[in-house]
């Protein structure tokens, strides 16, 4: 366990320090330069005059010498904080060696797919392999492909309150008017169900008094003729929903713990076709470690969450960012 001492050095002193009126001089000349030659729709938008020059664990500092605290974790990477010293070290020794590749196999890629598969989830351990992407909304892109490829089917299903991505598949599963308004038509054939949302349930009942309501409906929706859900190639469910609302959903009401694919309609099919798509999770904004032990999808009250699908290679897919 680090010291608290030794944590202290891996952040600027005494942050927050403002030495100058903000936005300072040298912020507003670079923000500016910006401005006029990047585009605005950035993640941090153009809303805060803001100019990034250095970062140091859980802190940052202007070009103008104010340090500040940083609140965004770099959206959930920067899990050691910025400019580890071990981080900077391992860059600094793959680089004179190998920078990038076309997606092409090295050494470092090899070893960090065996280490992923070891940590996995019962059922994935040692036996999945790991697809590698660039982002949140390219990983929900690619698992999305894959269970509509392997699976020959054509829809989706995801919940309410979900996000998922900003583009393409992902954007047509993500919910919030933020992310979808202007860019209408959508992907078709995705399908949102309730999420355990118990605060407001869609309801209007109490857990556990509910008796799992929304997972029942989930049930009755993808296993019933006539609901309009016939060809479902994949179910993809957040095991925490984010930006829904940081919702955790209680013991034994989780929509996937409750789902089955495997109903009068899936079975046969997936025997046909030698593929299962049981569930998608997400688990882009609470990876591992960050929800106590593994994955989020793995549950923190022993909930086991079947995150991937199985392929005719008898193997699992895990999609990496």
């Amino acid at each position: 366990m680090i010291s608290e001492a030794k944590l202290m050095k891996l952040s600027f002193a005494k942050a927050p320090s403002i030495r100058r009126k903000l936005p300072g001089p040298k912020t507003k000349t670079i923000w500016n330069q910006s401005a006029k030659f990047e585009s605005p729709t950035q993640v941090g938008g153009m809303y805060l005059q803001f100019v990034w020059d250095k970062a140091l664990g859980a802190t940052v500092k202007d070009p103008d010498g104010n340090v500040f605290i940083d609140m965004t974790g770099g959206l959930g990477v920067s899990n050691l904080g910025h400019t580890h010293p071990k981080v900077v070290d391992s860059i600094l020794k793959q680089a004179p060696k190998v920078m990038h590749t076309l997606d092409m196999v090295n050494p470092p890629r090899a070893e960090l797919a065996t280490k992923l598969s070891g940590i996995m989830p019962e059922g994935l351990r040692g036996n999945c392999f790991t697809v590698f992407d660039t982002s949140g909304s390219g990983a929900v892109e690619t698992a999305i492909k894959y269970a509509k490829m392997i699976t020959k089917r054509t829809e989706v299903v995801a919940f309410q309150g979900a996000y998922h991505g900003v583009y393409g598949n992902s954007l047509a599963a993500t919910v919030s008017p933020h992310y979808r308004k202007g860019y209408q038509p959508f992907v078709p054939y995705v399908y949102h169900l309730p999420y355990g949302y118990c605060y407001r349930c869609f309801v209007g009942l109490k857990y556990p008094e509910c008796q799992a309501a929304c997972g029942k409906y989930a049930n009755y929706v993808l296993n019933t003729p006539y609901t309009g859900i016939t060809d479902p190639a994949c179910v993809i469910v957040e095991p925490i929903q984010g930006e829904g609302g940081y919702i955790d959903p209680p013991e034994g009401i989780h929509p996937a713990g409750c789902i089955r694919l495997q109903g009068s309609r899936c079975a046969p099919h997936c025997r046909r076709n030698s593929a299962w798509i049981r569930e998608i999770g997400k688990d882009v904004g609470h990876r591992a470690l960050r929800c106590g032990t593994g994955y989020a999808c793995m549950g923190q009250r022993g909930r086991r969450r079947d995150t991937s699908y199985r392929s005719n290679t008898k193997r699992r897919v895990q999609v990496e960012t």
